[in-house]
């Protein structure tokens, strides 16, 4: 049977404080104050990242633990390979960053969204593409008109 401890806790709120005894288990207790004492520290939470990375031929999917900070997170050790950065903004999750954008990182694993991500990014470099494509059969087209002209110019010349 465990021993009961009773402990008398503080509750502050604004410029007034409130008492409260409780009756706990005394090996629950020690849990419990490193719990609270860490939250009033500001110690951060740590949870996982998924890091997904198009490569050539292939999308690597990565696991890392991270310190939930209020704007970013943070590794506990380090980084998966192929991700250069300090840390990760939570506004960049689910987006793609890095140097290529081919990478998604996201609080959970969701393989559809990152699917989806990756789709968009090759749609849209297929539109460029397309683009690029009308601009050099433009050009093109120019410059055989402009060599149909220099052939007329210089039959004419004659």
């Amino acid at each position: 049977m465990h021993r009961l401890e009773t402990a008398k806790i503080k509750w502050y709120k604004s410029f007034s404080s409130i008492e409260y005894n409780i009756i706990i288990p005394l090996n629950s207790l020690s849990s419990i104050i490193r719990g609270f004492r860490g939250r009033m520290e500001g110690k951060d939470r740590e949870m996982k990242l998924y890091f997904y990375f198009l490569e050539t031929g292939k999308i690597r999917c990565a696991e890392c633990e991270v310190e939930e900070k209020p704007k970013t997170y943070k590794p506990v050790d380090r980084f998966p390979s192929g991700f250069y950065r300090c840390c990760v903004k939570k506004e960049d999750i689910g987006e793609l960053i890095g140097y290529g954008d081919n990478i998604v990182v996201l609080t959970e694993n969701n393989i559809q969204k990152v699917a989806n991500v990756f789709r968009g990014k090759m749609k849209y470099r297929i539109a460029r593409e397309k683009q690029n494509i009308a601009s050099a059969n433009e050009s093109i087209n120019q410059c055989n008109k402009t060599l149909s002209m220099i052939d007329e110019w210089e039959s004419n010349q004659k």
